[in-house]
């Protein structure tokens, strides 16, 4: 973000506020635990068609 930007937003009375994003294969997420929720699902999907094989 610019000084001038800043600025801007100042005199607006606009705030900015972060947050993490989480990124598994092609997918988002907003919470860690639904990332790693769904990494686990997917690891156990793939050892049990690994395991078919």
């Amino acid at each position: 973000m610019t000084n001038d930007e800043r600025q801007v937003m100042e005199g607006h009375g606009i705030t900015c506020k972060s947050k993490d994003v989480y990124y598994y294969k092609d997918f988002r997420y907003e919470r860690l635990a639904d990332a790693v929720r769904y990494a686990e699902i997917d690891a156990d999907r793939a050892r049990l068609e690994g395991g078919n094989s």
